[in-house]
């Protein structure tokens, strides 16, 4: 394994400072705050060099692992618990009761993110809003796309979905086709709209996003389809500096959603949690575990 570049960890350390309320990037969102702050070359070599960096300086124990999201494989662990009175207790210190934020809103929203990484990110800002935040890694199946449609069609007010994609060939199909597709596949679908939140090709270039950074490394230049010779600048949705993506996705919500309702909702929400809390509390301390149940054989009797 080649040695840790001291000064390549340094410099991450300042763009995982810098995001700190943003966090955990993906490998490519610091990928490219490190070319913005010309720390590093921009290619495809200097990408899997960054990832690589990344990783040895997490096993080092110099990144924290919860900073970076790599999408690993899904674990799905087995409930169980010591007694009844650990579970309450775990109830009471985790549970947040909230309700509904977008209920009596004008809309519900739903945030589709092509990129699986930063769905954590994103729905920090978009879960007080009571917006849904989905991941279509890729190209998403149509099981997806169905279990989304029957979401919309059960709604009882209009949904919009708000995108954050790729600007390139691959990622704009992927948008083309979940407008196609997700309307038909349930009665009562067509009750959406799509908005694009980024990336559009209005935001590339120099204006107050700064999106200069409008080549993907391997591909610079993309064309739209095979038959109008129409060439487009490629630009990665992890291109756009992490906080300036949220005050996007921000900003949406704020338009679309009676923001003066969702604070009296959330306020309310606040005390019932309090209460919620309090009752779990008053359940975990009269909780009696220490002796199993006359009905039930103990697991450490033998026999």
């Amino acid at each position: 394994m080649p040695p840790l570049r001291v000064n390549f960890v340094a410099a991450a350390l300042a763009v995982l400072v810098e995001y700190a309320e943003q966090l955990p990037l993906t490998v490519r969102q610091v990928f490219y705050r490190l070319v913005g702050l010309g720390r590093v070359p921009k290619s495809r070599q200097s990408y899997l060099n960054v990832a690589e960096d990344l990783t040895m300086a997490r096993r080092a124990g110099l990144v924290d692992w919860d900073d970076i999201r790599d999408d690993g494989a899904p674990v799905h662990l087995a409930p169980g618990w010591a007694s009844a009175t650990d579970y309450f207790k775990a109830l009471a210190e985790r549970t947040t009761f909230r309700l509904a934020a977008d209920l009596g809103q004008p809309v519900a929203v739903e945030v589709w993110a092509e990129s699986v990484g930063m769905v954590a990110q994103l729905q920090r800002v978009a879960h007080p809003f009571g917006a849904h935040v989905v991941g279509l890694g890729g190209q998403p199946s149509v099981t997806a796309l169905h279990d989304a449609a029957v979401r919309i069609a059960a709604r009882p007010v209009p949904t919009v979905v708000l995108g954050i994609g790729d600007h390139d060939r691959n990622g704009l199909i992927i948008w083309d086709t979940v407008q196609a597709d997700v309307p038909l596949l349930a009665p009562g679908a067509d009750r959406v709209t799509f908005e694009r939140v980024s990336v559009t090709a209005e935001q590339i270039g120099t204006g107050p996003l700064g999106l200069r950074l409008e080549v993907d490394p391997q591909r610079p230049r993309f064309e739209r389809t095979k038959d109008d010779g129409l060439w487009l600048p490629a630009v990665e949705a992890e291109a756009i500096a992490p906080d300036v993506q949220a005050n996007m996705l921000r900003d949406a919500l704020n338009r679309l959603l009676d923001t003066d309702r969702l604070e009296r909702l959330n306020a309310r929400s606040d005390r019932t949690s309090e209460r919620v809390r309090a009752r779990l509390q008053r359940v975990a301390a009269e909780a009696d575990d220490d002796e199993p149940d006359d009905d039930e054989p103990d697991p450490d009797a033998e026999g």
